[in-house]
């Protein structure tokens, strides 16, 4: 295979080997996928868009760091913070600050709560109430520890949204909030199910009418 070159200044990128790796990332994926469906058994069809795109999107995630890893600067830059968080003494502390980091920015999102709290919870509910939706079935068949994870999350999640809902009480807040999310879950998988779109809209539209109104 004949190696593709392109100059920018008084730098050169090469491209074949960032090629290769971003094909590799992706056949990985696809793999696991693959494996983690027990070969396509368990694969919901639904989800074959998603997971194309997550595929091409994994694959190009790793050619363009490949990429980015060729400048003498970027590189110096990227071992050096490999040094700095596998240094002596401090891996723990590194370790739970990376931690600390994905939990709040990516499994919470707090940096939207910052700007809006409202805009929080609409990015939040979609994320997760994707993620619960199709994770949901199988959840109930995996061992104790799933199951308790998901449990802290939804308890974190039922009283941010009874923090944010009309009612008589605390206790008349929570139902609502319960009720709310069940619902909304419950009209996303619903909505994936039927192969009509204006039908999947009408379960959506219904949901959402019926509980803003609630």
């Amino acid at each position: 295979m004949a190696t593709t070159t392109i100059a920018h200044g008084t730098s050169s990128v090469n491209y074949r080997n960032p090629t290769l790796i971003g094909i590799a990332a992706s056949a990985v994926l696809t793999a696991l996928v693959i494996i983690g469906s027990r070969n396509l058994e368990n694969f919901d069809s639904a989800l074959f868009g998603y997971t194309i795109a997550s595929v091409v999107a994994f694959g190009a995630i790793f050619f363009r760091y490949a990429i980015w890893l060729q400048r003498p600067a970027t590189r110096a830059y990227f071992k050096r913070g490999l040094q700095l968080f596998f240094q002596k003494g401090k891996l723990g502390k590194n370790t739970g600050g990376a931690a600390k980091t994905v939990a709040t920015n990516l499994i919470e999102q707090r940096f939207i709560f910052k700007r809006d709290r409202l805009r929080w919870l609409m990015h939040l509910l979609i994320m997760w109430g994707c993620i619960i939706a199709a994770l949901g079935p199988d959840a109930a068949r995996h061992g104790p520890g799933v199951r308790r994870s998901i449990t802290g999350w939804l308890r974190t999640a039922f009283a941010e949204i009874a923090d944010m809902v009309p009612g008589r009480g605390p206790a008349a807040r929570r139902r609502r909030a319960i009720a709310a999310y069940a619902s909304w879950v419950g009209a996303m998988v619903l909505a994936r199910a039927v192969d009509d779109r204006a039908l999947s809209d009408e379960i959506l539209d219904a949901v959402f009418a019926e509980t803003a109104a609630a």
